[in-house]
């Protein structure tokens, strides 16, 4: 079968209409796009505790929120953490108590001096 016939018998079954494009989520009951569907959506997808899942709320600075996601996957700017990305530092020790290595557990949990 050559390639015009195949893509003749893949359209076959589309049908066009007149309507206006609207954006749809198979999901959705009533067929309507909405954003809570989509949130739904990925929360439900996402396999971890209920601290992991994104959180979206306009009484908290953006800036905050994404923090404390940084925080909870352990992307904060220590030192161990810029030693794992290859930036060469001389020492992962804390530069704030000198007593353990500086990573995002040790500066937000640990740390007594921070």
């Amino acid at each position: 079968m050559d390639e015009l016939q195949q893509i003749k018998n893949l359209c076959s079954s589309i049908t066009l209409n007149r309507e206006n494009d609207r954006w749809m989520l198979k999901t959705a009951k009533d067929d309507d796009f909405q954003v809570n569907h989509i949130r739904h959506l990925i929360d439900s997808k996402i396999s971890c505790s209920s601290v992991g899942k994104i959180v979206w709320c306009n009484l908290v600075p953006l800036k905050v929120t994404c923090f404390a996601w940084r925080a909870y996957h352990k992307k904060i700017s220590s030192a161990t953490g810029l030693v794992n990305r290859g930036i060469p530092l001389p020492s992962t020790q804390c530069q704030i108590c000198n007593k353990e290595t500086e990573d995002a557990d040790h500066l937000l949990l640990k740390c007594r001096t921070t």
